[in-house]
């Protein structure tokens, strides 16, 4: 998992030395166009999250997670093995006007690897009875496979 937040005035040493047990789970540090990634060794509980999300913001003021996306073997798999049938995902995918129905059949179909973030997968998770938090718990599944 990564966690990106924006780097402006941001002091890796202070941030490490306030987040205490927290930085455990850290394995390290990128910066790219203005942000800072923090790769994360393992998904955070909610307190953590919120921890976390406080720390940020006493440096940055920003906090966004970010999931690493999945191959298509490992979110196809964690669906089935969640409950979802192949059909009920294709019927919802073919539930929706085109082109929008093209354009996602296109992705579903071809894509290597799908992402946590994507717009398609934000407004596909309603018809599959997924809310924000079952995704996000589907995707750390999803990684495991």
């Amino acid at each position: 998992m990564e966690l990106k937040y924006n780097k402006e005035n941001f002091n890796v040493d202070d941030f490490l030395s306030e987040i205490g047990e927290l930085k455990n789970k850290i394995s390290g540090f990128k910066h790219d166009k203005n942000v800072l990634i923090i790769y994360m060794d393992a998904p955070l509980d909610a307190q953590e999250k919120s921890d976390l999300d406080g720390f940020v913001q006493n440096h940055t003021g920003v906090f966004k997670e970010y999931i690493m996306p999945v191959s298509a073997r490992q979110i196809r798999t964690a669906l089935v093995l969640s409950g979802s049938s192949i059909a009920t995902i294709e019927a919802a995918l073919n539930s929706l006007p085109e082109p929008d129905k093209s354009v996602a059949l296109i992705a579903w179909e071809y894509s290597n690897e799908y992402y946590r973030d994507n717009p398609l997968i934000e407004s596909l998770a309603p018809a599959m009875g997924f809310s924000s938090e079952e995704l996000d718990n589907l995707w750390s599944f999803a990684k495991t496979l």
